[in-house]
């Protein structure tokens, strides 16, 4: 094997290396994303107390996922109108929500290429329209450590505060 073809080879062996890191860092970006969205689904159902659990689930099922924030929002403070220290913590998790929904929107719904030919530096690219100003295109350095950090916070998330905001309502119920 000529030094050339050891080059080429050691070349293609870190791309795959680095391809397989941002393919893995936006698949954890999506499951996480995904079981929060579940998550958020079964706290609306609590909140319909609806008897029938296939009503619930084919409402919640049919929303989108910025849809059912509004949801949550528009139920959880209407259910909780007279508790302003619970209607601040789900405004602020609702705000929280709409980040992550955007910052995983951002990821999901680009495109991913090398910087140059032969490299294994990613750019992420987003075109967009905007009406009468035309096409922008959104181009930046791919930051694998941003896209792990992004997945932790849409976990703990999860686990922290759509948990709270759970047991106010089986609190309610009690």
């Amino acid at each position: 094997m000529t030094a050339e073809s050891q080059s080429q080879s050691k070349e293609d062996a870190d791309f795959r290396a680095a391809e397989a890191e941002l393919a893995m860092a936006i698949g954890r970006v999506v499951i996480h994303f995904n079981n929060l969205e579940r998550d958020l689904g079964e706290l609306l159902a609590a909140l319909l107390e609806s008897k029938n659990s296939f009503v619930q689930t084919a409402l919640v099922a049919s929303m989108s996922f910025s849809q059912k924030v509004g949801l949550l929002a528009a139920l959880y403070l209407e259910k909780f109108k007279d508790d302003s220290e619970r209607c601040d913590a789900c405004r602020s998790s609702i705000q929280k929500l709409r980040s992550l929904d955007e910052e995983r929107n951002r990821y999901v719904h680009s495109c991913f290429g090398t910087k140059t030919f032969g490299s294994s530096e990613f750019l992420r690219t987003k075109p967009k329209t905007k009406g009468a100003k035309g096409l922008s295109v959104a181009r930046e350095d791919v930051d694998i450590q941003a896209m792990k950090a992004l997945k932790d916070r849409i976990s703990s998330f999860s686990w922290l505060e759509l948990t709270e905001l759970y047991r106010g309502c089986i609190e309610l119920r009690g």
